[in-house]
C-alpha cells in the first residue's frame, strides 16, 4: 500500500505563511509506490526537491519515542541538511488506538491530529502519549495526555501560545493516505481536477451528529450555513441520514461512528472536504479492506474526497 507518512507543512523562518518551500514530504524509502507519490506531491506542489525525504522506517504502523527519536527525527534531520531552523521537532502525533500503539506517541497513516512544540517543550518527550480522557456515560476512551493548546482565541498564521512552560506553534502534520495505491493518489487528483476545472455547484451538505456526543458542534451548523450562502454556496442542512443515497456533495460534514451508504450510495466533487466528528476514523484498521473502526476515513477517500478529518477527542 502506498503510504507517504506525514506531510509536514511548517513556517520557514523567513515567512510565518506556508509556502512550497516550508513542506517536508516524508515517504517510505522501501515503498516504490509511496516514493512515487511524494515525487508526483512534490511536482504538483512546487516543493522543492531537496525537502522530499524517503528514509528507511520501520514497519509499523506506531513507533515508540526512542524509534521516533532514532528512526525518524535524526534521519529527517540529516536529510535537509544544515541551514536554518525549519521545524523545532516535526511532528508529535498523539496516542494511537488500541491494538495500534496502545497510546504510545506514533505515526498514524490517517494522520491524528498532531502537536507541534518548539525545543522548549522537550518536556512532552518520553511522556506517552496516550490518557484517558472522559467521553460521555460515565465511559472513559483513550485521548491526549497533553491538553490542546490551540483551542483560545483567533487561528491565523504566526499563531503561538505559551502554556504548562512551553512554547507551542501550529504544525499541521497530514498524510496521503488510502486502502490502496491508488486511492491514496486519488487526494491528489481529486485536489488537482477541482483547481483546474473550477468548482462544481454540488451543495455542501450539512448533516446533524447521530448521537448527543457526536452532535455537539450541531448548534453552530445553522451560522455556517448561512455563511457558506452569503458567499454563493448552496447548502443542504438535514438530520442524521445515515443511509441517504443518490446525491452529489462538494462537502460533507456530519458526526457518527457508523454510516451505512450515505458514503458510497452518494457521490463527492473534485475537491471535496469531509468531516466526521467521531474519534477512531483515522486509525491504522482504517486503511485496509478487512474492517473498519468507527467509521472509516478509507472510505470518503475512495469515494472521491480531497481532504478528510477525523478528530480526537479533547479533554
Amino acid at each position: 500500500m502506498a503510504r507517504i507518512l506525514p506531510l509536514l507543512l511548517v513556517a520557514s523562518a523567513a515567512s510565518a505563511t506556508p509556502g512550497p518551500g516550508s513542506v517536508v514530504v516524508v515517504a517510505r524509502a522501501d515503498d516504490p509506490e509511496s516514493v512515487a507519490l511524494a515525487e508526483r506531491y512534490a511536482a504538483a506542489r512546487s516543493v522543492p526537491a531537496n525537502r522530499v525525504c524517503a528514509l528507511p522506517l520501520p514497519a509499523a504502523e506506531a513507533l515508540s519515542q526512542a524509534e521516533y527519536e532514532g528512526a525518524l527525527l535524526g534521519p529527517l534531520r540529516a536529510c535537509l541538511g544544515p541551514g536554518p531552523p525549519r521545524s523545532r521537532r516535526p511532528c508529535w502525533c498523539e496516542g494511537a488506538a488500541p491494538g495500534a500503539g496502545g497510546g504510545r506517541g506514533g505515526l498514524h497513516g490517517g494522520g491524528a491530529r498532531p502537536v507541534g512544540v518548539d525545543a522548549g517543550g522537550r518536556a512532552a518527550a518520553g511522556a506517552g502519549a496516550g490518557g484517558g480522557v472522559p467521553c460521555g456515560g460515565g465511559a472513559e476512551c483513550l485521548g491526549p495526555r497533553w491538553e490542546n493548546p490551540f483551542r483560545v482565541g483567533p487561528f491565523r498564521a504566526g499563531w503561538t501560545a505559551r502554556t504548562g512552560g512551553v512554547r507551542w506553534r501550529p504544525l499541521l502534520v497530514t498524510a496521503l493516505d488510502g486502502r490502496d495505491a491508488a486511492e491514496a493518489e486519488s487526494l491528489l487528483t481529486s485536489a488537482l481536477t477541482a483547481e483546474r476545472e473550477g468548482p462544481e455547484p454540488a451543495p455542501f451538505l450539512l448533516m446533524d451528529g447521530a448521537d448527543p456526543a457526536r452532535g455537539v458542534l450541531d448548534p453552530t451548523l445553522d451560522g455556517v450555513a448561512d455563511a457558506l450562502e452569503a458567499r454563493g454556496i448552496a447548502v443542504e442542512r438535514l438530520p442524521f441520514d445515515g443511509e441517504l443515497s443518490g446525491r452529489r456533495f462538494g462537502s460533507f460534514v456530519t458526526g457518527s461512528a457508523a454510516l451505512g451508504q450515505a458514503i458510497e450510495g452518494n457521490t463527492l466533487a473534485p475537491g471535496a472536504a469531509v468531516d466526521n466528528l467521531t474519534s477512531f476514523g483515522a486509525v491504522p484498521l482504517n486503511f485496509s479492506h478487512e474492517g473498519e473502526a468507527q467509521v472509516s476515513v478509507g472510505r470518503f477517500i475512495a469515494a472521491g474526497a480531497a481532504g478528510c478529518t477525523a478528530p480526537w477527542p479533547s479533554p
